[in-house]
């Protein structure tokens, strides 16, 4: 298994919580509805990017053990290779920027959380009302 390069979770951060980033999530989604102050956008950004972190050695664990090159393989690599990209990318200077950038960063916490992060039994993290906003693909709209 190669490790594939990305914000590594911070010491002491190993365990998932579920609840902890799902709640994350919907704060991000309901950020387009008001006039959020800068301290919350930057304070959310951190904390979505750090749930990415923990989020995503399981991820990339996961994705290894279907085999490189497999069709279900690229799938699941192309879709961490959007989220990458997309924590790869500084915050906005703008409000908007901010707003969009969360936006993304949420999209990309949900994926990870559904497909490789639950503590929840898989079957009823899958069976969760999908976020507001789009989503990444999932195997039905692949």
């Amino acid at each position: 298994m190669t490790e594939r390069p990305g914000p590594a979770a911070p010491p002491g951060c190993a365990g998932i919580d579920y609840d902890a980033v799902q709640h994350s999530i919907e704060r991000a989604h309901c950020l387009q509805a008001g006039r959020p102050q800068p301290t919350e956008l930057i304070e959310l950004d951190s904390t979505l990017r750090l749930h990415i972190a923990t989020l995503r050695p399981r991820a990339v664990e996961n994705i290894d053990r279907l085999g490189p090159g497999s069709i279900d393989w690229s799938r699941e690599q192309w879709s961490l290779d959007l989220i990458d990209d997309v924590i790869s990318q500084p915050p906005g200077d703008t409000t908007l920027s901010r707003i969009t950038s969360i936006a993304m960063l949420a999209r990309g916490c949900q994926w990870l959380l559904t497909h490789h992060g639950a503590s929840r039994p898989r079957a009823q993290a899958d069976t969760r009302p999908s976020p507001r906003g789009g989503r990444l693909p999932t195997k039905a709209t692949r």
